[in-house]
């Protein structure tokens, strides 16, 4: 089968021929800079352009035929290389006699890790009807698999934090379950989605879900607050000082807080940073890991 090749920003998407027939496939790639969003809008609408973008052999790029032993032959599917770095992982999205699903495959060890924890995350979550369910999990020896359904609607916006956002950032923290623990001792922690941002929610049968569980875990308080917040900040907004990015967000932070009976917000405010610039050193992210290091600077002082 032959693939078209979408190449914004570092990131390589790999669309069949005829990815045009299918509107699931149109709505797998939203951009949230100007920059995506043009070349975007370029790509959808020049034939030339995705002519001369073509793919002949995709097992260059993408192991086709391991993933294609697990999913199906005649199914159909698009591809994202992912971010370059060592949690950098293939995602898929498929259609097969009308079923539509989505899968992350991974090869590296960080990668692999990360999966086979969304994996057992969302075996703990499947009553949960904002959370995607698990049709299959496989790992190999070289890699690990996991296939989940697929939410159809529209993409979150980059909006601001808003009370349909908070309310489900309350709905997070009460879930009890078994998961990883990333927090201080001294500092009161609860279940966390740990990466916690406009592009890993999608508005569906008019509400909320989440996808893209892999660093859930246990956090110190308000971590995904803090997340929402901070980490679309820096990458939409990288312009916007710090205290104007607190003054902006003052009063849901305030609220949540006071939700937990926690008087004082500092210390999670300190610890989120510490935990975001260890993980933003470890994929070797060289924007955001001196923004954090900014943020842990403003906490402490503060």
């Amino acid at each position: 089968m032959s693939y078209i090749c979408f190449h914004p920003l570092k990131l390589q998407y790999f669309f069949p021929e005829r990815f045009s027939h299918f509107p699931s496939f149109l709505s797998f790639y939203k951009p949230y800079t100007f920059a995506g969003q043009f070349a975007w809008w370029l790509w959808r609408r020049s034939g030339l352009l995705r002519n001369f973008c073509r793919v002949e052999d995709i097992e260059k790029y993408v192991p086709e035929k391991i993933i294609r032993n697990i999913l199906g032959e005649d199914t159909l599917l698009s591809f994202n290389l992912g971010t370059p770095g060592p949690e950098q992982k293939i995602t898929v999205l498929g259609i097969d006699n009308g079923r539509k699903f989505f899968m992350k495959f991974a090869e590296s060890s960080t990668a692999r890790v990360n999966v086979k924890n969304e994996g057992n995350i969302l075996e703990q979550l499947r009553h949960l009807d904002f959370v995607p369910q698990i049709l299959q999990r496989q790992s190999g020896e070289n890699f690990e698999a996991l296939t989940t359904s697929l939410f159809e609607g529209e993409r979150y916006p980059a909006a601001p934090l808003n009370e349909e956002i908070f309310a489900l950032l309350l709905q997070l923290r009460k879930i009890k379950i078994d998961a990883p623990v990333h927090h201080a001792d001294n500092l009161h922690s609860s279940f966390a989605h740990g990466d916690f941002c406009p592009w890993n929610l999608i508005k569906s049968d008019s509400r909320i879900k989440a996808f893209d569980w892999e660093m859930a875990g246990i956090y110190p308080e308000g971590y995904d607050l803090f997340y929402y917040i901070f980490q679309t900040s820096f990458l939409l907004t990288p312009k916007k000082i710090i205290p104007k990015i607190i003054y902006e967000n003052r009063f849901f932070i305030d609220y949540f807080f006071a939700e937990l009976s926690i008087d004082n917000w500092q210390p999670y405010l300190k610890e989120f940073a510490r935990i975001k610039i260890d993980f933003e050193n470890k994929k070797r992210h060289q924007i955001l890991a001196p923004r954090y290091s900014e943020l842990l600077r403003y906490a402490e002082k503060a």
